[in-house]
């Protein structure tokens, strides 16, 4: 397990092309999403996160002679890195969508309960061999002593609603909150914009017999972009907090500016425009405008997209996680794939609906395909 990755993205670099300044800024700017995607998942998958990085950071990722210094067996190292592997490669100690047979093809990797994706991941190396690992560090030992119970709890086993007896760090501080509750503010957003939950987090606050409705909001601004007011009046019990991973990314934004000095195209320039104005304040249409220059911006070498793009691990499917694509384009297959798609017209005249339909001069290809076959923009990119 090496680091190499990690650490070349935080060191400054000089005279580089123009395109990999682009590349390793894009770079900084999606590793520097970790620590909040570690927050969407579960209260303790930072810590645990600090812990693996602190360990391989003070052994220098020689695992060998970590096991000297703590004396453990070699079955004890392999089960750590087993669970370290699985840990940084979901970034969250809940695994996404790897199914039950995957895990037994380890052989010895990890305790896993049967289903799907979401279960939580137990490592098979006891408590006490966790502990003399930990103790290469005195960091890592005060890491490990915070998060020790929870890692080996089998309880919440799954990601789910937390009146259902789940686990979601999209509704922090809020053990008591119910999908009913949590359904009811949904309606009332969604009727704002149907991307109105995208980038946040909902948490629940009990005054005496009351509760409101705190809808999180991702910025690094803590200041709302528009008066609430209006809102504030129709619906007394919800409430908006702005500046949730706000040191995260303002590290982004900072990131994605130094970026948009390399920018090869105006598309380039207005997607990183748009996104670093999406992560300040937080506001979805700035989001869509950054999606639209990003779609725009045809067949790039460096391929990158950043920010809150798919609901994996919201119960309710509807809240986002932070993401950070950064890919090269590999040009050769890049060319088979174009070859391929300046084709498809020889292919269409072989599909059974246009072979035995009726065509005319509007009508090419009958019926059921348009006259105008338009490219998809076909890349093949290596992350």
């Amino acid at each position: 397990m090496r680091l190499k990755s990690f650490t070349a993205i935080s060191c400054p670099s000089t005279n580089l092309h123009p395109r990999q300044e682009w590349c390793i800024n894009k770079c900084r700017a999606a590793y520097q999403c970790t620590r909040i995607v570690l927050r969407q998942v579960s209260q303790e998958s930072e810590p645990i996160f600090d812990l693996i990085i602190e360990l391989a950071t003070q052994c220098n990722c020689e695992w060998r002679v970590l096991q000297e210094k703590t004396g453990i067996s070699d079955e004890a190292l392999s089960y750590f890195l087993d669970y370290a592997a699985m840990f940084l490669d979901s970034l969250g100690n809940y695994r996404v969508g790897l199914l039950l047979h995957q895990i037994e093809d380890l052989n010895h990797a990890l305790i896993f309960n049967k289903g799907h994706g979401d279960r939580k991941i137990i490592p098979r190396l006891s408590s006490k061999d966790f502990r003399c690992i930990c103790s290469y560090s005195q960091k890592a030992t005060d890491c490990y002593k915070t998060v020790e119970i929870d890692i080996y709890s089998e309880e919440p086993s799954s990601i789910g609603f937390p009146d259902q007896g789940g686990a979601s760090a999209y509704y922090p501080c809020s053990p008591d909150i119910t999908k009913d509750e949590i359904e009811d503010v949904q309606r009332v957003l969604l009727q704002r914009d149907r991307h109105a939950l995208d980038n946040t987090r909902l948490r629940k606050v009990r005054t005496n017999e009351d509760a409101t409705y705190h809808v999180m909001v991702a910025s690094s601004s803590f200041a709302p972009p528009e008066d609430p007011s209006d809102f504030i009046a129709t619906h007394s019990n919800i409430r908006f907090e702005y500046g949730d991973y706000a040191a995260e990314l303002e590290k982004v934004r900072r990131s994605l500016q130094e970026s948009a000095k390399f920018a090869s195209n105006e598309h380039q320039k207005q997607y990183i425009g748009h996104l670093s104005e999406f992560f300040r304040t937080g506001q979805i249409d700035t989001h869509r405008q950054a999606a639209i220059s990003w779609v725009q911006n045809k067949a790039p070498v460096v391929e990158a997209n950043i920010g809150f793009l798919t609901a994996y691990r919201d119960p309710a499917g509807l809240r986002r996680s932070c993401e950070g694509l950064v890919a090269i384009k590999n040009k050769e297959e890049s060319k088979i794939l174009t070859r391929l798609t300046d084709s498809v017209d020889s292919f269409r005249v072989s599909l059974p609906w246009v072979a035995i339909g009726h065509t005319s001069e509007n009508e090419p290809y009958g019926a059921y395909e348009n006259a105008r076959f338009v490219t998809p923009d076909f890349v093949s990119l290596d992350g």
